[in-house]
């Protein structure tokens, strides 16, 4: 099972925080994730990520998919997506730089 970060798991708003990949494409000099800017071999697993949401789904209000830039793996990212939306009732929403 992949460990998600619970953000604010206080019983009032509980949101999984999946940091999708490092990667990224803008090299923002102030962005912890800067020096990571080019595509590896390791895309994002869809289904250990889908198998630990919804295994760590319960009490949570919401997901949020962010990185890097999650766009940069927009397959996998639809993908995560759409099979977390048709095995639960979260919303889920995505970080990313893309307009």
């Amino acid at each position: 099972m992949l460990k998600l970060n619970c953000n604010g798991c206080d019983g009032i708003y509980n949101s999984i925080d999946i940091h999708f990949t490092k990667v990224c494409d803008n090299d923002c000099a102030h962005c912890i994730d800067h020096q990571y800017n080019s595509l590896g071999l390791n895309r994002p697993d869809v289904d250990k990520i889908v198998a630990s949401v919804i295994e760590q789904s319960k009490g949570i209000d919401d997901v949020l998919f962010l990185g890097g830039e999650p766009c940069l793996y927009l397959e996998e990212l639809v993908d995560c997506v759409e099979k977390i939306k048709q095995s639960t009732n979260l919303k889920v929403f995505v970080t990313t730089a893309v307009p």
